[in-house]
């Protein structure tokens, strides 16, 4: 029953944002397509429910050819090499655009994955949706929890975007996903989701 409440929650607040918010999308489309070379969106496979692969859609905030970008960066410069392995993230990513920094500070680029939503691989609040190569390290760290933690749908938001976010290692994020699955509940989520709309405005730790 709870699930079915969480399901029509998701679908209506997907349909508001997707509705109320079209001149916003419309607009955020024009400044990427103005100001670099490439799609509007970009799209990659992450984990869902029971660690099923799905299409996940962002805005795309980085120049096109970033995954090889990315290899030849971490090649070169070994703090940036250690910085990936701990947080699979770069601080000052070279790879960004102008408008791309600002998406991301601001959490902007996420807004397409109401579709996600809307379609059902996603959720408002979960745990994070993992890529497919970081699986083996999930594994080395959860060991046989892991499919706990795909025992629910990947959310939207969550509680390590809202605490700490990008500064937070890649260790720490699984434990506090975890930690999320087991206190989870509609109160929690509703927190969560008020939580994550502060720091949309009042952006701390985002890169």
């Amino acid at each position: 029953m709870m699930e079915r409440i969480r399901r029509v929650i998701d679908i209506i607040f997907s349909i508001c944002v997707l509705l109320c918010g079209a001149p916003l999308f419309f607009l955020l489309a024009l400044l990427i397509k103005c100001t670099s070379r490439g799609p509007i969106f970009y799209c990659s496979q992450r984990l869902g429910y029971e660690g099923k692969p799905f299409d996940f859609y962002k805005y795309r905030s980085m120049y096109t050819g970033a995954d090889t970008k990315l290899e030849a960066i971490l090649l070169k410069n070994t703090k940036k090499r250690k910085e990936w392995q701990k947080y699979c993230k770069l601080k000052d990513d070279p790879r960004l655009t102008t408008i791309g920094k600002f998406l991301r500070k601001h959490s902007l680029d996420e807004l397409p994955q109401f579709i996600n939503v809307l379609k059902g691989d996603l959720t408002l609040v979960g745990p994070r949706p993992y890529l497919p190569q970081e699986l083996e390290k999930i594994q080395e760290i959860l060991g046989s929890k892991t499919s706990t933690l795909f025992s629910l749908k990947p959310g939207l938001t969550g509680v390590w975007q809202t605490s700490g976010r990008s500064r937070l290692s890649f260790a720490q994020r699984l434990m506090i996903d975890m930690e999320y699955i087991e206190k989870r509940s509609l109160r929690l989520d509703m927190h969560l989701i008020a939580k994550t709309a502060l720091i949309m405005l009042f952006p701390k730790g985002a890169f």
